[in-house]
This record gives structure tokens, sequence and C-alpha cells, in this order.
């Protein structure tokens, strides 16, 4: 690692030649199956989310501080930038506390709204 380099860059580089490299096809069908259901939850938990306090609030005060953009903000019409819609999407998923599917799932109201907001 250079100097210059950041530290964890490494793996940051080695996480993305996998993502890159990644082929859907060689996941097994349930596998499959479950994390597209993940998804679905994860999406279903933000819009729903998006009427919160929580998410609300968030949303108000960025849209008085951050620059709008592409990306959106679940659930509303509203587009921000890609920082700022991935916080007030996490911030809706999580609201109301359904985003725990059979265990530890909360991985995906973080993941997933950085993920699609990336996009």
């Amino acid at each position: 690692m250079t100097a210059s380099a950041k530290p964890g860059a490494s793996h940051a580089v080695a996480l993305a030649r996998f993502l890159a490299g990644f082929d859907a096809r060689h996941i097994g069908p349930a596998h499959l199956a479950k994390a597209k259901d993940h998804i679905a939850d994860t999406l279903a938990c933000g819009v729903g989310g998006a009427c919160s306090v929580e998410a609300r609030a968030t949303l108000d005060m960025l849209t008085r501080c951050a620059e709008f953009g592409e990306a959106p903000v679940w659930g509303t019409p509203v587009r921000l930038t890609p920082r700022a819609a991935a916080l007030v999407n996490g911030v809706a998923t999580h609201a109301f506390e359904l985003d725990d599917t059979m265990g530890c799932d909360h991985s995906g109201a973080v993941v997933l709204p950085a993920a699609l907001a990336a996009l």
C-alpha cells in the first residue's frame, strides 16, 4: 500500500473486483429466491417508512440543506443526491422496525438504500 492510499483501500478494490465479476447464474435457485425476498422486504419497509416522523424529519432537513439530484427518495416524488437519498431511505427502512425477517437482517436497510442510490 502506498503512503497516499487510504487504509482498507485494497479491501475496497478486492470487493469491487468481486462485484464486477459477479454472475447471478452461479447462485442456487433457493439462495436467489431468498435474496429477492429480502430485497422486496427492504424496499417495502422503506416505502412504508417514508411516512414516519423520523423519515419525514430527515427529508425535511435534507431538502433545506442538501442539493437535489437524481436519486429517488422512496415513497415520495423527491430526488436528492445519492448520499442524501441513501440516508433518508435508510432511516425510512428502519423507522417501523419491520426490517428484521426471522433474525438479524438489518443489513438490507443499510446496504440497499446506499447501493440503489449509487446506481
